[in-house]
């Protein structure tokens, strides 16, 4: 796949990844907002797989432009290191602030984050309470089929079948 995508800012501090916003290369002024789990290797200057194929999902879908989130702000490619942290120290100090400021100019909001691995849930379901109240009323939506009939699908995992954007419910 081409790299027609340029990150242009990334706001970070040691440890965490707040946001990340890539510009997809068409003149398309539509704001699309991807909420993952936790940030891996990117920032402003290298990119990694995931905001490659999302960015290139972007722009087959006539955005312009994407912020990336995630639930939890701690930097690892490895989820299975959120494990055994503390619930704030994953989320990250900033994350709240970060998140509720880039959804002021946001057109889409969509979940891309996966199964989550069992040692994490109290912790997730915690951080998905928090969103609810700062997301409030907006719509949210998700691409393909759900992962284990419950998770949205990963960003990587928005494949030939599973490229269609659906509404997310919340879990009851």
């Amino acid at each position: 796949m081409p790299k027609d995508y340029r990150i242009e800012s990334c706001e970070e501090s040691p440890g965490y990844r707040y946001r990340l916003d890539v510009s997809t290369g068409i003149q398309s002024q539509n704001r699309l907002v991807v909420v993952q789990l936790n940030p891996s290797t990117a920032d402003a200057t290298k990119s990694d797989p995931t905001i490659g194929k999302v960015s290139y999902w972007a722009r087959e879908h006539e955005f312009g432009h994407v912020t990336f989130l995630n639930l939890f702000a701690f930097r690892t490619v490895h989820p299975t290191q959120l494990v055994g942290q503390r619930y704030a120290a994953i989320v990250g100090p900033r994350n709240d602030a970060v998140t509720r400021s880039a959804l002021k100019t946001a057109d889409n909001l969509i979940f891309a984050w996966g199964r989550i691995h069992p040692s994490v849930i109290a912790h997730y379901q915690r951080r998905m309470d928090k969103l609810k109240k700062i997301l409030g009323t907006r719509r949210i939506q998700a691409v393909g089929a759900p992962v284990a009939e419950l998770y949205p699908r990963h960003g990587r995992m928005w494949n030939e079948n599973n490229r269609t954007v659906r509404d997310y419910h919340w879990p009851d």
